[in-house]
């Protein structure tokens, strides 16, 4: 069988239409260069394909041509290896995106870059503080790293009151609508100058027409080229050598903290509460023209909530109501690409398609309808791109607009097919973390480039339309896409740390201080959670230095395989890993975290983390997105010592996190492997990698948002002291510039010391000057130190496993001779049963709860009550009655309905009652004739506690426990 120029046409069908229209070109391509493949394909050599790819892609000249013969070269590969499956794979060649270096053709010349800034210094130092606007101008973007005359014209429009200036870091931050801006003390000087000017004087024409005269007047003699400058070349001629190289590919990448959140990272304090309104702009859609028929569009949470019992999964038969919706919306769109070729919006054609496409949406709207949600989703999508546009382009072609249908179609399919998963996942963060990973997979067969960011686009429009869980926006990561939504969070070392100890302050039984090393070391090598609780024992090799990240299912790119260095832990934290482990190994365990015990816990922690922090977006993701820039910043320092300094600065690098001997071991460690920390070691390739991520533009665009501050820090320019006159000619005051300009000269060449003196000088006058927040030194005394239930049974399930002999030498002291006189009456097996293994929660709130009780004698009264009133199925003391609810109460048992029986006309049941209502249970009232006294049900009713079953083996260990610590002497630490 020949294959002819339709196989091709197919295979391109579902791409963009310059890579359709390209199908021609294509074709001749394969005939000439694969003629034999397509007239006999099952006669191929081995290396047929692999010899001739080069070849192949040589023809192709523009993007969409390569695009287009990579797909059919591959199509005919494919097809070719139905008959011969020994065919090797040939190389691939994908379209690369030009990229200009940082020293281009078109760079100002460094003649030209002195020269301009020969002529600032000259002005300033000649007219002071009255120097024309653009020599003002220019000072500015030379130290606030302006680049452009749009930079430079938002920064010009900000408010003066918006400047927020940090009085430890030495820098004030300016946010403007795109971007927020590092003042330093000469950068704030220049700024307050020029707001004091005339409004009209900020305008970049007038300021143009300044920089024309004054340059045509300093340039007479001058060997410059260039005789004609533009405020553009002149901005660029300034910034270009006191920017960082890196900062020219990954400044306007990254995402930047909120106002908020990035003077809590730099001070450590909340935010004025002016700044708290306009903290975090919601994730909002772009405006769209106002039509009655897009009110119909929004409406889809409202469906959701409306429409509960409606299906959730697509339909993907042929003949099923969401094939023929999608195939409505279709015919539609091609009947009016048909009748109009130039596709305009104002004709009687685009009103007959929005009839039908809201006459569509209507029927899928309809609370009888049998249309899926997700077929719901993608058609409310598909109408208003066809309707309104995207956040692009207004008017999009209709021919985009099928291929953005049949993509959605096949990656719904794909990624939503199985509805009790859907349903599940709405109530459950197991199964939607598995729902997640099925839409990452779905992402991951797309294969194409522009597909992929039509599914992103589509995620991104869920997330903001529905309350209903399709996807975890916070974990779905996929390689070179990064995360659909992301949320620029980080968490300083100093609030991470109290939080944690509020949490261990409430318990300390071990279920809590394994989340708390979970925490930890998920904000020490920014493990995902999956990777966390699928990490086992033999993962983590101490003797290799090593974490081995290996275990997670449907994984999304080859990359999140990987190896994590231990030197990234501090010596505290790993040693405390290697404890943990040790004695999950003697209990038996394969894996390093119970996934449950994070569960149940999470919750809870992160309401003290969001409290701590004062943000209440916070979530576990937000500790790998802190993980990642402290890695940044780590490898930074390691690389250039000069930024140490600023450790005493910022108030997130003041910790231990960035310490002297976390610095120089992680140093250590890479000069062992072979990796010496210089200038010239890939910082963030090297983070990318530890992270899991297919490139460190996913890193760089998705995780970090301190990236402006590590650009300041390493900015060379501004590190470079200033002469006395051009710093004394900033001082707007005549009478203090001669005493400034004396105390200036006094500190140098100590440029830190100027810095001071700067900033304190240029400050003056500022709204808002904030300092960090005092470092409280932590208090290892908060918690005191004792044995908790959880300890108990943990150091009980050694001693009758062992004998005592694996108990370490401090614990076998306390336990040693009461495990000798009771440890054999006791049973332990039962403790391997589901409801104390892998689903948890009510056994994990038990060990919480008891750990936490005085056991004084009226406590201790209750539980020998109830060790006795559990065989029963009644209650008939009113004394033994009290004591039992108290028994419950003890056991985190709350909002209890108590049946109680009486005899009719009974006097006694007020007094029951009373008892019911004063320990806050409710009771059901069951009146008999029988001549009997009052009783209530032991079991409360309708109890779905599932460790009920096991209550009289809990009471036993429990009763141990507390003969235990009633003989016990306080014991303050091991």
């Amino acid at each position: 069988m020949k294959l002819n120029f339709d196989f091709f046409v197919e295979k391109l069908s579902n791409e963009n239409k310059g890579i359709r229209d390209c199908a021609g070109f294509a074709y001749r391509v394969i005939q000439d260069e694969c003629a034999k493949a397509l007239s006999q394909p099952k006669n191929i050599p081995k290396h047929y394909f692999s010899q001739r790819a080069q070849k192949v892609y040589a023809h192709a000249k523009r993007d969409v041509e390569l695009n287009a013969v990579r797909i059919c070269f591959f199509a005919l590969y494919e097809y070719c290896r139905e008959y011969n499956d020994a065919l090797t794979t040939p190389t691939a060649r994908l379209a690369v995106k030009q990229v200009k270096p940082v020293i281009a053709d078109d760079s100002p010349s460094f003649a030209f870059i002195d020269g301009v800034n020969a002529m600032i210094e000259q002005e300033l130092i000649r007219d002071k503080s009255q120097a024309q606007t653009i020599v003002l101008a220019l000072l500015l973007c030379r130290h606030a790293n302006i680049k452009s005359v749009a930079q430079l014209t938002a920064v010009l429009s900000a408010d003066f009151n918006d400047l927020v200036a940090f009085k430890d870091a030495l820098f004030a931050s300016l946010t403007t609508a795109s971007k927020r801006f590092l003042l330093d003390a000469v950068a704030i000087q220049a700024f307050k100058l020029l707001k004091s000017r005339p409004p009209r004087e900020l305008r970049t024409a007038v300021i143009a027409a300044q920089l024309k005269s004054l340059w045509l007047t300093y340039s007479i003699g001058q060997s410059f080229n260039e005789k004609a400058v533009t405020l553009s070349s002149a901005i660029q001629a300034v910034s270009f050598l006191s920017q960082s190289i890196a900062a020219t590919t990954f400044e306007d990448a990254f995402s930047q903290l909120s106002d908020v959140s990035f003077i809590k990272a730099v001070t450590g304090i909340d935010a004025p509460s002016s700044f708290v309104d306009n903290a975090t702009p919601a994730q909002v859609r772009r405006n769209k023209r106002t039509t009655k028929e897009f009110v119909k569009l929004e409406k889809l949470t409202e469906l959701f909530e409306c429409n509960a019992l409606r299906k959730f999964a697509f339909d993907a038969r042929t003949a099923s109501s969401d094939s023929e919706l999608l195939d409505s919306i279709r015919k539609s769109v091609q009947a009016f690409a048909k009748a109009d070729k130039r596709q305009r919006r104002n004709t009687a054609a685009f009103k007959l398609l929005k009839v039908n496409l809201i006459a569509a949406l209507s029927s899928a709207y309809d609370a009888d309808s049998d249309i899926s949600l997700t077929a719901v989703a993608v058609a409310t999508y598909i109408v208003d791109l066809a309707l309104h546009g995207s956040h692009f382009k207004d008017k999009l072609r209709m021919s985009t607009i099928e291929t953005y249908l049949s993509t959605l179609t096949v990656f719904a399919k794909s990624a939503w097919c199985d509805e009790l998963l859907l349903r599940n996942a709405q109530e459950s963060n197991e199964q939607l973390e598995e729902l997640t990973e099925s839409v990452a997979d779905a992402l991951s067969t797309i294969g194409e480039a522009g597909k992929q960011g039509t599914a992103l686009g589509f995620l991104q429009y869920l997330s903001q339309a529905t309350k209903l869980k399709f996807f975890d926006a916070q974990e779905l990561e996929y390689s070179g896409a990064g995360s659909v939504e992301t949320r620029a969070h980080y968490i300083n070392t100093q609030d991470l740390n109290e939080a944690c100890e509020a949490f261990l302050a409430k318990s300390n039984i071990a279920e809590r201080r394994q989340f708390i090393l979970f925490v930890n070391l998920s904000y020490a090598t920014g493990l995902r959670r999956k990777e966390a609780t699928l990490l086992e024992i033999d993962d983590v090799c101490f003797n290799l230095e090593t974490i081995n990240v290996s275990r997670l299912m449907q994984r999304k790119t080859m990359r999140a395989i990987r190896h994590i260095p231990t030197c990234l832990l501090s010596p505290e934290l790993e040693l405390e890993l290697q404890t943990h482990i040790d004695e999950r190994r003697r209990l038996g365990y394969s894996t390093v975290f119970d996934e449950a015990t994070l569960t149940t816990l999470d919750d809870e922690f992160l309401a003290i983390l969001r409290e701590t922090c004062n943000n209440d977006e916070l979530v576990n993701h937000s500790l790998r997105h802190s993980a990642a820039n402290n890695l940044v910043l780590l490898f930074a320092m390691c690389c250039v010592l000069g930024l140490l300094d600023y450790r005493e600065r910022l108030y997130f690098l003041k910790n231990d996190t960035f310490s002297d001997a976390r610095i120089n071991r992680i140093s250590q460690s890479l000069k062992k492997i072979g990796k010496s920390a210089n200038l010239f070691f890939p910082t963030l390739d090297v983070a990318a990698q530890i992270l899991g991520h297919v490139s460190p533009a996913v890193t760089a665009r998705s995780y970090l948002h301190l990236l402006d501050v590590l650009f300041f820090m390493h900015d060379a320019q501004r590190a470079q002291a200033l002469s006395s006159e051009l710093a004394a000619a900033l001082v707007s005051t005549c009478n203090y510039r001669f005493e400034f300009k004396k105390q200036y000269e006094s500190y140098l060449p100590d440029i830190s010391r100027c810095e001071q003196l700067l900033f304190k000088s240029y400050t003056r006058g500022l709204k808002y000057v904030l300092q960090c927040s005092a470092i409280i030194t932590k208090n290892d005394d908060l918690v005191t130190q004792q044995f908790s239930f959880s300890d108990f049974l943990n150091a009980l399930k050694l001693y009758k496993q062992s004998s005592g002999r694996s108990i370490e030498e401090a614990l076998l002291t306390h336990f040693e001779t009461h495990f000798e006189a009771h440890a054999g009456e006791l049973d332990i097996n039962f403790l391997s049963d589901k409801p104390f293994t892998s689903n948890n929660r009510a056994w994990i709130r038990h060990l919480d709860s008891v750990s936490n009780i005085t056991w004084n004698a009226k406590n201790r009264r209750a539980i020998q009550t109830l060790r006795q009133t559990i065989d029963k199925d009644s209650i008939t003391n009113l004394r033994i009655a009290e004591r039992h609810f108290r028994a419950l109460k003890l056991l985190s048992l709350t909002n209890l309905t108590i049946a109680l029986h009486l005899p009719r006309h009974d006097a006694r049941a007020e007094k029951w009652k009373a008892l019911i209502d004063k320990n806050a249970f409710t009771p059901s009232l069951s009146e008999h004739d029988v001549d009997t006294c009052v009783s209530i049900a032991t079991k409360p009713l309708n109890l779905r506690w599932p460790l009920w079953r096991y209550l009289p083996e809990i009471l036993n260990l429990l009763d141990s426990y507390i003969t235990f610590e009633s003989n016990k002497k306080e014991i303050n630490s091991l």
